[in-house]
């Protein structure tokens, strides 16, 4: 990956450089509520994504909590790693407001 993650991110994104983890599946059919693939790629690739968390630190590599909004005007946190090519989408949902302020900050 190129020295700044988010560039590189979406790059991947846009070029289908990604997968979408059994975990991300596993919610995603357990919580109806839970953005699309679709929806997800739109809130990276064609959005000004923000990188809100990083966890560089993480034992299963690199990964960050990214902000974007898909075409419908909603935000999406996505949860992606990103050390290796293809990205993984690990999980992906709505910030709920009783927990993130603007889809930023945690409260």
């Amino acid at each position: 990956m190129m020295a700044e993650p988010l560039d590189s991110i979406v790059q991947a994104v846009r070029d289908r450089g990604y997968i979408l983890s059994l975990h991300y599946w596993e919610e995603f059919i357990k919580e109806v509520t839970r953005p699309s693939p679709t929806a997800i790629i739109e809130s990276i690739g064609n959005d000004e994504p923000e990188i809100i968390e990083s966890y560089d630190d993480d034992p299963r590599g690199a990964s960050c909590l990214l902000l974007g909004v898909n075409g419908q005007g909603r935000q999406i946190h996505s949860v992606l790693g990103y050390e290796s090519y293809p990205i993984k989408i690990i999980t992906a949902y709505r910030p709920a407001d009783d927990i993130w302020i603007n889809g930023r900050t945690r409260r």
